[in-house]
């Protein structure tokens, strides 16, 4: 009897409880995705400077974007707008993006593929050449990056998270 009378009481609390409470106007949930950026090209090249800083040059004038679900867009973006997220005060110039590298070097077999994970730092657009050169370093120490020529280059940068698939239309 004690526990039925225990059930009840909880019972009408809750009902009271839920007949008080100011209703919430309904707010649309808004759709949030994650973005990638990525650049597939024929030419890469990966060097090291005298201080330890790696710079990865990739020919193109085009880099592609995808959104993740929900949003499941993906299109074309202009070089300079993307380099343009380096820019002073940007989104990547405050929260420098990771990336990850997949390529070939030059005469070797279709499954040997050098790869690693990195942190662009920097990003720098030539038009007269068509080249962008990234500053890159290592995401892990343990990690190593090559340098030298590379050929069949796929470079992903991640984007913005919980973005609401309005940055490109």
């Amino acid at each position: 009897m004690k526990i039925i009378r225990l059930l009840l009481t909880i019972l009408t609390l809750t009902v009271i409880s839920s007949c008080t409470q100011k209703e919430k106007p309904h707010m649309p949930q808004q759709k949030k995705g994650e973005i990638w950026f990525f650049v597939h090209t024929d030419k890469g090249e990966i060097k090291q400077g005298p201080n330890g800083e790696y710079t990865l040059q990739v020919s193109g004038d085009n880099f592609y974007y995808l959104y993740d679900r929900p949003i499941r867009r993906s299109g074309g973006l202009a070089v300079r707008d993307f380099i343009s997220m380096w820019n002073p005060g940007a989104t990547f110039d405050q929260d420098n993006p990771n990336a990850a590298f997949f390529a070939q070097r030059p005469n070797s077999t279709a499954r040997d593929f050098d790869r690693f994970t990195c942190i662009v730092t920097k990003a720098q657009y030539d038009p007269a050449t068509h080249t962008v050169t990234f500053t890159i370093q290592p995401l892990d120490a343990r990690q190593s990056i090559g340098p030298g020529q590379y050929v069949d280059v796929i470079f992903f940068v991640d984007g913005e998270n919980n973005l609401d698939g309005g940055l490109f239309h």
